[in-house]
């Protein structure tokens, strides 16, 4: 029997005060078990490519990048690695899965995962512009447009532009403008690209029911070829575009033999940046 707790004497009344409650005996704390977090030496490299979609080599590559950005601050023994959340981020680019089933396979909680998305992120922007950029300046763009010329036969051209619609849940107050012509909700991107693949601009802010005009006049990119920052230098885009001096669309309907070469030249240099978004969407 639980032992009670003594009478209590209230001094001034004619009573005694018994306590009710029994007093419970402390007890010790259960020592913390955390679930074994899985890392790529649990993988091997075939496996490491189907479910993350990079090489050991460039996830350890992308970690030592942002690791400052990433790293736990604090020593607890159970602090989440950072190898560990790119693995966990990764995985959700690359499965589309939900962040629950994630978070279930490398052993934390969702809202846990929730976090650590955000922070890699976001780790992930901030050196966005080491890799991702137009070449402003004139050395640059000569090699861009002599490849260009090389494989193509395609004169003048720095970057082939086009849009692609990636899929997302709508706000639904704004639910309609995300809507687009293909009928399902997305964020209409634009991607600039070079003659071998490696995308030199993007701009992903604009809803799916945005014109692919729209968001190359409204953007930084497309004013500096308004203005001629760029001189002579071309652009080539599908016929969603308007032709301007600085971009360069097809011919719907070649009506002599310099039209058709045009044509096929054209064709054949704008299929790269197709490519691009295939192998891109195939991956994540």
């Amino acid at each position: 029997m639980d032992a009670l707790v003594p009478f209590v004497i209230v001094r001034g009344q004619n009573m005694l005060l018994q306590a009710t409650q029994p007093v419970r005996p402390i007890q010790s704390r259960n020592p913390r078990i955390s679930k074994e977090r899985l890392s790529l030496d649990s993988f091997t490299e075939d496996e490491v490519l189907q479910h993350f979609r990079l090489s050991k080599f460039a996830i350890q590559q992308l970690y030592d990048e942002i690791k400052e950005n990433i790293d736990s601050k604090t020593q607890r023994s159970n602090a989440i690695r950072g190898m560990t959340k790119v693995i966990a981020v990764l995985h959700y680019l690359a499965s589309g899965s939900f962040q629950y089933c994630i978070a279930g396979k490398l052993g934390f909680t969702q809202p846990t995962f929730s976090r650590i998305l955000r922070q890699v992120v976001e780790a992930i922007g901030k050196i966005s512009n080491q890799y991702v950029r137009f070449p402003y300046t004139a050395d640059e763009r000569a090699k861009i447009k002599e490849q260009f010329f090389n494989k193509f036969g395609m004169p003048l051209t720095v970057g082939l532009i086009d849009c692609t619609h990636i899929a997302i849940l709508p706000p639904s107050a704004i639910e309609q403008s995300y809507r687009n012509r293909k009928m399902f909700h997305s964020i209409n991107v634009q991607v600039i690209c070079g003659p071998n693949g490696k995308i030199l601009d993007i701009v992903a802010r604009y809803p799916g029911g945005t014109h692919d005009s729209f968001i190359l006049n409204s953007s930084g990119i497309g004013n500096l070829f308004k203005t001629g920052y760029f001189n002579e230098d071309l652009l080539l885009g599908d016929n969603g575009y308007g032709l301007t001096t600085w971009l360069l669309t097809p011919y719907l309907f070649p009506r002599n033999e310099a039209h058709q070469k045009y044509y096929l030249a054209h064709r054949r240099t704008r299929s790269r940046i197709e490519r691009v978004f295939g192998q891109w969407k195939s991956r994540f």
